[in-house]
């Protein structure tokens, strides 16, 4: 083809779970990666494009020492010839803790394409959830704005009973938790464009309502009751039979990691023993050309 406008997503890689926090606290939810959608027109062929995936980031260790922290994802880019497209790494959950304490200090969520949701307890305001649309401390973009390209993570009240809010998404913001034993869950992600549906692939997740082709959702919050669910926010309400878009749940032990490929946050880690965080979903980039 000469000349062929293409059809592309490319989504970054989802943020990390904040770790739990001693003396009991859940750590936040990961942010997802951010989500980039749209066509261009490459060029005359031959040309080449080169794909960077960005990796998930890992998780919060929930102990004092060099890496206690989550990190955030890694940026995606498609290097198409007339212009790159970065979407930006999630952000990473909140959590702790940052010294051998006690008292203990905590570390804030990160901002990413989508960001990262605060931890359980009120010091240094780690409660608060991080903003979207911005690129990772990690990224070589930092720290540039990524507009259009997520949501901020969820806010938790901060104190008793200390439960992690969710992570950011792409389709939208991470649930505040109110002040209650169930930390917040994450945002629920967004369904690939209808190009994208193949029913022959394996592209995307489940999300709500039995559908299929969702990405980019954020990690659950981890909690001292029940942990947060992944990807399963909608910006109004809880969406029940979760994790959806391949998110993270608040440190359950078999989904509390971002599925490879979904761009999806990380769970935060749960109370009141020392869990570590999921590590977040590596990024994806998807392409269709004309037939």
């Amino acid at each position: 083809w000469d000349n062929p406008s293409i059809e592309y997503v490319v989504v970054g890689g989802g943020g990390g779970g904040g770790g739990d926090c001693p003396p009991g606290a859940g750590g936040g939810g990961g942010g997802a990666g951010g989500y980039l959608t749209g066509s261009v027109t490459l060029g005359a062929h031959p040309n080449s494009t080169t794909i960077t995936i960005g990796s998930g980031g890992i998780g919060g260790s929930g102990i004092a020492g060099p890496t206690y922290r989550s990190e955030p994802g890694g940026d995606t880019t498609a290097a198409f010839p007339p212009g790159s497209k970065v979407a930006a790494g999630g952000g990473a959950g909140g959590g702790g803790p940052a010294n051998g304490g006690p008292p203990y200090q905590y570390y804030q969520a990160e901002r990413g394409g989508s960001g990262g949701g605060g931890n359980g307890y009120t010091a240094s305001n780690a409660h608060e959830g991080a903003d979207g649309n911005y690129y990772p401390p990690a990224s070589p973009l930092h720290p540039s704005a990524a507009p259009g390209q997520g949501n901020p993570g969820g806010d938790s009240p901060g104190g008793a009973p200390y439960s992690g809010a969710g992570g950011g998404v792409s389709g939208a913001a991470g649930e505040s938790n109110t002040p209650a034993a169930n930390s917040g869950s994450g945002g629920q992600g967004t369904q690939l464009p209808t190009t994208f549906r193949d029913p022959a692939s394996s592209v995307g997740f489940p999300g709500p309502g039995s559908t299929g082709y969702y990405v980019a959702g954020g990690g659950g919050g981890g909690s001292t009751g029940t942990s947060g669910t992944g990807g399963a926010w909608d910006g109004s309400a809880f969406l029940p039979g979760g994790p959806y878009s391949g998110a993270g749940d608040g440190n359950n032990a078999t989904t509390h990691h971002g599925r490879t490929n979904s761009g999806s946050g990380g769970g935060g880690g749960r109370s009141p023993v020392n869990r570590y965080g999921g590590s977040g979903g590596s990024g994806i980039v998807l392409i269709a050309y004309p037939t």
